[in-house]
């Protein structure tokens, strides 16, 4: 039987706002020693981060309204509503031409 298994509830998990942009933490790696983490995003239009990589995790990200547009060095993708996007460890990725949306983004070392 597992004995370990981690819930949250949707009133649950650390709150904070950055420049207009609402996160809430569902799970960090703290809780999970290290293997992966889920943000909730809620970004306004024009909101969001600028340019960047992370060169230790993958970051994926599950549009769950509105839409984003993602440029990488090998091109574009504009992920609407249930779209699902993955950045392999490195990848830069800039985030642009968001409508009012939320996202759920997990990071996976």
């Amino acid at each position: 039987m597992i004995d370990n298994i981690i819930t949250v509830n949707q009133d649950q998990g650390e709150h904070f706002s950055v420049v207009g942009d609402t996160y809430r933490i569902v799970i960090s790696g703290k809780q999970n020693q290290g293997a992966y983490a889920v943000i909730d995003m809620l970004v306004p239009s024009g909101g969001g981060p600028g340019p960047h990589a992370h060169a230790d995790i993958e970051e994926m990200f599950y549009v769950v309204a509105g839409e984003i547009d993602f440029k990488t060095e090998t091109g574009g993708y504009a992920a609407k509503q249930g779209s699902f996007v993955n950045i392999p460890k490195g990848g830069r990725c800039i985030v642009s031409r968001i409508t009012a949306t939320k996202w759920r983004t997990f990071y996976v070392p």
